[in-house]
């Protein structure tokens, strides 16, 4: 179980115990995910339809995100490829 937040030496006992037990659910399946940048992905695309008030697509989390001038190509990948391992 991680007890450090990302790549940062913030220790997850210093977050607020919601968003620690969130980390660590996530960080929980990470193994399902062979590469860093998958992860990262969805990490933010969940913590994207936190913060989205509109619809709950993929399009409102990134917006949420604020990453409306990036290639999201990435981030639609993650459903496309989740269907190669089925």
């Amino acid at each position: 179980m991680p007890d450090r937040v990302g790549g940062t030496a913030r220790p997850l006992s210093s977050l607020p115990p919601l968003l620690a037990a969130l980390w660590r659910l996530l960080c929980t399946h990470r193994s399902a995910f062979r590469q860093g940048r998958p992860f990262r992905r969805a990490q933010a695309l969940l913590l994207g339809h936190f913060f989205s008030f509109a619809r709950r697509t993929v399009t409102q989390a990134l917006v949420a995100l604020g990453l409306t001038d990036h290639d999201w190509s990435g981030f639609y990948s993650l459903f496309t490829d989740l269907c190669e391992d089925c």
